[in-house]
């Protein structure tokens, strides 16, 4: 009897603390989603029902105010207006609208958040939110694997180890792997590469690199050689003097996720990737880098919507795993007449333009293109919206 009765007691002792240890977590994850809202139609945006093949014509899926984003398969998250909002490009549905947010840092598969509930991490592939707890010298905080990684003013923390940087340092994620990386030296850039256990794959150093594209289980570093010059309308020529913008070739780094680097190249201003294969946009052509037997094939392809002598001073561009997405400007070598464009270059297929641009004489017409899967978004030179494409 007394045996039974203890057991009873300890019985009612056990779902009282599995009451309260359920109610502390309910209580957690309504505190961690209390400011995201899912499938809001009253703040979709509409597609267009005329998506067009891109044959010289291009229609936006959306465009919004702002300028910081990140692209995720069929999504689109944005950081305007104190909010971070997730569409669904196919559809047009808000995901995900978490308000107010003071700080965000988009990386490549996860966003560093932090709102007035705290500190979270955002998994773009199924919008859930993992809190972390900052200290006041981190700039950010993101979890992987077994790693607390902070990224702070001048340096990082991976588990407690520090490593030093000039600037604040960046930071992407394979499936099994993460590279954080900064500015080093005046003008070098360090790298490095840690598994998912925290363990120091390579700590290595590159000629500074602004940009940089993750493509599966590789990165892409990338110094586009963007220069001006102030320069008569016709430079041979003198006459009204105007800026010029320049970018016909760029350096890259083309680096494993282990730290490995498959290639060092200088090619045309803008590049792409697509079955092992580098691919570069030269001013009058097309290159192939083949990485199988370290050759490069070029071939010249007129793509300037412009009929007659044109010299073309840039080509910037980004790429998917389908195609390229570029913009090119120049002028004309009878009458100085400049010109821009943009062009979508499907592999193996017909580059596709069209006019672009044309307020900005000789000079880039755009801030910012980035492509992923089969849209690219375009920031319009000394603009603060976003302009995002599809691609059929």
């Amino acid at each position: 009897m007394k045996l039974l009765k203890l057991s009873l007691f300890l019985l009612f002792i056990l779902l009282s603390l599995l009451l309260v240890s359920w109610e502390f977590q309910r209580q957690e994850g309504e505190d961690t989603l209390s400011n995201v809202s899912s499938n809001t139609s009253s703040q979709s945006f509409k597609p267009l029902e005329n998506k067009t093949p891109l044959e010289g014509e291009f229609q936006p899926v959306l465009t919004y105010p702002g300028r910081d984003f990140q692209g995720f398969g069929r999504r689109i998250f944005v950081y305007y207006d104190g909010a971070v909002k997730a569409y669904d490009l196919e559809t047009g549905e808000l995901l995900l609208n978490i308000t107010p947010v003071y700080n965000c840092y988009f990386s490549n598969r996860y966003a560093y958040l932090k709102t007035n509930n705290g500190s979270f991490i955002l998994d773009y592939k199924t919008l859930k939110l993992e809190r972390v707890t900052p200290t006041k010298e981190d700039k950010y905080v993101f979890k992987f694997g077994d790693c607390v990684i902070r990224i702070r003013e001048k340096n990082a923390l991976v588990s407690s180890c520090e490593f030093e940087f000039r600037s604040t340092p960046k930071i992407v994620f394979f499936n099994n792997s993460f590279v954080i990386f900064g500015l080093f030296g005046a003008i070098d850039e360090r790298l490095l590469f840690f598994d998912n256990k925290c363990n120091l794959l390579n700590d290595t150093v590159i000629n500074y690199s602004p940009d940089f594209k993750v493509f599966g289980d590789k990165i892409f570093f990338i110094d586009r050689k963007l220069h001006s010059k102030t320069l008569p309308k016709f430079p041979e020529i003198e006459g009204e003097m105007i800026t010029h913008e320049y970018l016909k070739e760029s350096e890259i780094y083309l680096f494993s996720s282990d730290g490995t680097l498959i290639a060092n190249l200088t090619l045309g201003g803008v590049i792409g990737f697509h079955n092992d294969t580098i691919y570069t946009i030269y001013p009058y052509g097309i290159g192939k880098f083949y990485l199988s037997n370290m050759s490069l094939e070029q071939k010249v392809v007129n793509y300037v919507l412009y009929s007659g002598w044109a010299i073309i001073q840039g080509v910037w561009g980004d790429f998917s795993d389908e195609f390229i997405a570029f913009v090119y400007w120049g002028f004309s070598g009878e009458v100085g007449r400049s010109f821009s464009g943009i062009c979508v270059y499907p592999y193996g297929k017909p580059i596709r333009c069209s006019s672009y641009g044309q307020k900005f004489k000789r000079m880039s017409p755009i801030d910012e293109i980035k492509a992923w899967d089969r849209y690219f978004a375009v920031v319009p030179r000394e603009e603060s919206r976003v302009v995002i494409y599809e691609v059929r």
